[in-house]
């Protein structure tokens, strides 16, 4: 899904530890995934990312809707919140 992935700005904010506090989520940027370029945002085993790392997680349209740790420049984010991706899916009668 080249298309999916495409949507990724390589922020690295997925890569980073996070824990939920009070409700809120806080990310801790002192402690990125062991797999992560912090000078790039890339993952050095992006292709084997699941396996190489228990905590990385594929992201879904749920989470991008919904997660609360992204930021607003986030491509996934931008898609499917800001662009109105529920107006485009009206819009296609799916």
């Amino acid at each position: 899904m080249k298309w999916w992935e495409n949507l990724c700005q390589k922020c690295g904010y997925c890569c980073f530890k996070k824990k939920l506090v009070d409700g809120v989520w806080v990310i801790n940027f002192n402690n990125p995934c062991e797999y992560l370029d912090i000078e790039s945002n890339l993952c050095f085993f992006y292709e084997k990312r699941f396996e190489m790392c228990p905590e990385c997680k594929k992201m879904t349209i749920f989470k991008a809707l919904f997660g609360d740790f992204f930021p607003d420049t986030c491509g996934y984010v931008v898609f499917f919140r800001k662009m109105g991706f529920f107006k485009i899916i009206k819009r296609k009668k799916i």
